[in-house]
């Protein structure tokens, strides 16, 4: 069933949006879903327990390519034991795993693009407050209920609105943790991401933009677009922008309070997937991965300076 909160493709749609936008026809995707399930069931080392929702966007994001669907499928399921950090012991309260909405806006917003893109706004409101392992348990949390609770979508379009980052806050966004962050949902979660906007950003902080584009993949680099709010129109039609924004939709604050209610509503579901686990040993690209910047560990063990 789909969060309430996330509208859904309308089923009549669905055909058309997947043709027009991936090329795929809705039988072949079933088809396919039939024949990665029973692969994941051959693969009992896996987290075997994933809903259908789940594993099509595995499907979508590699375009149908199942040998890149399971190669990403399994990086999905090794993530959780990996960076345990991110999921272990999850409490869904202000006090502690939703505590950085008190300094945060970050949740994706209603609707659907017509092409079947969903935008997720990002705006830090307090830097000074910013601990960015807070803030990704947060992020991790909403990926999971996403992957799990939304239905079909074609990709992603994100916001980040950088208005209260000043020059002094660099050092404190842009380090290590950050970069190895952006690693590690780019290869280990099945999002296509179509577009980046990031507005109000200071001109010395740009640097950091750039910092964060050397990290990513080319494709999705190039696809991070600075510009302005006054300019943000000609990017994203007002009916799906929030109204702090001059949007249809609702305000910053009233889906701050949605979204800490819906998470807090699944909590059950949303510690009980925090608790699956892979058997086996860990694959060559996460250790690969996992070295790449020089440092080998947690997020929390990493130096930030």
């Amino acid at each position: 069933m789909h969060g309430e909160i996330l509208e859904p493709l309308a089923k009549e749609d669905e055909a058309k949006v997947l043709k027009d936008n991936l090329g795929i026809d809705v039988k072949k995707l079933d088809h396919y879903l039939d024949l990665f399930k029973q692969w994941i069931t051959s693969q009992q080392h896996l987290v075997q327990d994933y809903n259908d929702d789940c594993l099509r966007k595995f499907l979508l994001w590699s375009k149908l390519d199942f040998d890149k669907a399971k190669k990403k499928f399994v990086m999905f399921c090794y993530n959780t034991l990996i960076h345990e950090e991110l999921v272990s012991n999850r409490v869904i309260t202000l006090e502690r795993d939703l505590k950085c909405t008190e300094y945060a806006y970050l949740f994706p917003l209603s609707k659907l693009t017509p092409q079947g893109y969903r935008l997720t706004v990002h705006k830090i409101i307090d830097p000074d407050q910013l601990d960015l392992l807070e803030l990704f348990r947060y992020v991790n949390l909403l990926l999971d209920y996403t992957i799990h609770k939304d239905g079909i979508r074609i990709g992603e379009i994100l916001l980040y609105d950088m208005e209260h980052f000043k020059p002094q806050h660099y050092h404190k966004l842009f380090n290590i943790q950050l970069l190895k962050f952006l690693r590690c949902t780019e290869r280990n979660f099945p999002f296509k991401i179509k577009s980046a906007y990031v507005i109000n950003c200071h001109p010395l902080l740009e640097k950091g933009i750039s910092l964060c584009k050397g990290v990513l993949n080319q494709k999705i680099a190039k696809r991070i677009i600075l510009t302005t709010p006054q300019e943000l129109p000609k990017h994203l039609a007002l009916q799906y922008l929030p109204k702090d924004y001059g949007g249809d939709e609702n305000s910053m604050d009233e889906f701050r309070d949605l979204w800490r209610k819906e998470l807090q509503a699944n909590e059950e579901f949303l510690i009980e997937i925090s608790k699956r686990r892979p058997t086996g040993s860990v694959p060559e690209e996460f250790k690969a991965y996992e070295t790449e910047f020089g440092i080998d560990g947690s997020f929390r063990k990493l130096n930030i300076d």
